[in-house]
């Protein structure tokens, strides 16, 4: 088993000074798809030398903690900081104040399952998008719904519309936490994580992890088609419709598998075949 790194608390402050000073949005983990970490446009932080002059304009919270700790990088998009907390809250900052604009869920429960392998909050950094219109932003988190795998912290993800916080899907489970049993050989202790969400075209991908079990469970990446649309299925369960296609489609890839069609559980063992890849 591997040992968990150690977190504390803290404000987010620096990280943001240094992203409010760029000209332009910061709308992805590292920037962009290719994770160049890469500012191409010209701003007051161009010049390496401006550096020791800056100073923290604001932070947030203004004193105390909101609860938790901010694992994740800030993206900021559409003049707003957006990020998650382990408290299992994500939150929109305005980007000149850093006065909190809204965040989701609001009011709880909080993205936190009841396991400790699913009951790490939102470490996931957010990445922006546009569904049908709509300026979204989309992380991945829990699902603390009882009716999912008893509430334990399966994952999903989640898009909110960036203005509001309202939100416009929640995909289908993507990561399954089945039993709370260090080593067991049955349970599956999938996660997200730290996976930021990377949008591609139509299709948004996350990695998805095991919790450093022995011996390890097969990891996998998965995609989720950017088109899903939320409804009101019974009991909270599941995503019951989609924009683009009239069958909605989820996509895994793992050690001698393939799947096209919502994902199931299948053998998480570690495999020694070859990978296959579902487009």
């Amino acid at each position: 088993m591997m040992p968990r790194p150690k977190f504390f608390a803290f404000v987010l402050g620096a990280t943001v000074l240094l992203l409010s000073g760029c000209a332009r949005d910061w709308p992805a983990y590292r920037y962009n798809q290719h994770r160049s970490g890469h500012q191409p446009w010209f701003g007051e932080l161009s010049d390496p030398d401006d550096v020791p002059s800056l100073k923290v304009d604001w932070t947030w919270p203004s004193s105390g903690s909101e609860g938790g700790s901010f694992r994740a990088s800030p993206i900021v998009y559409e003049h707003r900081v957006f990020i998650g907390s382990s408290s299992g809250f994500f939150y929109a900052l305005d980007h000149k104040t850093g006065n909190k604009l809204w965040q989701y869920p609001d009011p709880g429960p909080a993205l936190l399952g009841t396991c400790t392998f699913g009951n790490y909050g939102i470490q996931s950094s957010a990445s922006s998008a546009r569904i049908q219109g709509e300026e979204a932003v989309i992380f991945g988190a829990p699902d603390p719904n009882p009716a999912v795998d008893g509430g334990l912290g399966s994952g999903r993800l989640y898009a909110l519309n960036a203005h509001t916080g309202k939100l416009i899907w929640a995909s289908d489970v993507v990561s399954h936490v089945n039993g709370c049993s260090f080593g067991s050989l049955t349970e599956l202790h999938e996660r997200i994580a730290y996976s930021s969400p990377l949008i591609h075209e139509d299709k948004v991908y996350i990695g998805i992890h095991d919790y450093g079990d022995d011996p390890i469970q097969n990891g996998k990446v998965v995609a989720v088609d950017l088109g899903f649309r939320i409804c009101q299925p019974a009991r909270g369960e599941g995503v019951c419709g989609i924009l683009r296609r009239r069958t909605r489609r989820v996509c895994t890839s793992r050690p001698g598998t393939r799947a096209i069609g919502t994902a199931a559980a299948s053998p998480n063992r570690l495999s020694t075949t070859a990978s296959a890849w579902c487009g």
